[in-house]
């Protein structure tokens, strides 16, 4: 199973979570175009350790310092240092997201007039 993730970025370069869905609530014509997708995260195990370089690879970013610039933005964990390499665990950046996507999700309830 996938799940798209849609942002946009602010001009201070900034991100904003538009919209999460998983494959199956996608509506059927829906373009993709615009829509971030970590699928090479998500199939990797959690405990493989990923270095500045293969993150910004995964996230489609050319340089780690997009990368260093993420964490300085509070939108990755802080990495640790392996071998003189800034790294992290899948299962690190992964839960740092749902905890991210999860406040927001708080935040966007409490925005919501109730029904």
């Amino acid at each position: 199973m996938s799940v798209w993730i849609a942002w946009a970025e602010n001009s201070d370069g900034s991100q904003d979570i538009l919209d999460v869905k998983e494959d199956w609530e996608m509506d059927a014509g829906e373009t993709r175009e615009g829509v971030g997708v970590y699928r090479d995260l998500g199939s990797l195990p959690a405990n493989t350790v990923v270095s500045e370089d293969g993150l910004a690879g995964i996230l489609g970013k050319r340089c780690r310092e997009s990368i260093k610039r993420a964490v300085e933005r509070g939108e990755l964990p802080r990495p640790v240092k392996v071998m003189g390499q800034n790294c992290w665990t899948v299962g690190a950046i992964v839960k740092h997201l749902e905890e991210r996507l999860e406040t927001e999700g708080r935040k966007m309830a409490r925005l919501r007039p109730s029904a």
